[in-house]
């Protein structure tokens, strides 16, 4: 029912998914990324939330392990660092607001984001490094 990109390959899984592709939440932007409703979020460059996590417009690392790579890790490559999927509860009312949180307010990226219909959004390739659990 949809893809998933792991190390710059696209799998396709049984589970309705949208990529950044689809979906323009790219945590690799390094604007805000307008959200309906979400006025605070058009136009600004950095997080804008008193308490941001991050300042700064990147809101990604590389994985230290894949640095070699820069942005675009090998599928092989990625699948040999990953070890650990964190599952977080952020209390938002849909994914729309968890974006605009994490990504506009406090400067986060999370490398997917479920909504309350399941739908899964995935807003990192996971060869890169979130800034949402380490």
């Amino acid at each position: 029912m949809g893809d998933l990109i792991i190390g710059g390959q696209r799998f396709h899984i049984d589970a309705p998914t949208r990529t950044w592709y689809e979906s323009g939440w790219n945590a690799m932007s390094e604007v805000c990324i307008p959200v309906a409703g979400h006025p605070e979020s058009y136009g600004c460059t950095v997080a804008y939330g008193a308490r941001a996590k991050n300042r700064r417009p990147r809101r990604y690392s590389t994985r230290p392990r894949l640095r070699q790579f820069g942005q675009k890790p090998t599928y092989e490559a990625t699948k040999s660092v990953i070890n650990k999927f964190v599952l977080h509860h952020d209390g938002c009312f849909d994914a729309k607001m968890c974006w605009n949180v994490l990504h506009n307010e406090r400067g986060l990226s999370a490398h997917f984001i479920i909504d309350n219909d399941g739908m899964i959004f995935q807003t990192l390739d996971l060869g890169l490094m979130g800034y949402h659990a380490k």
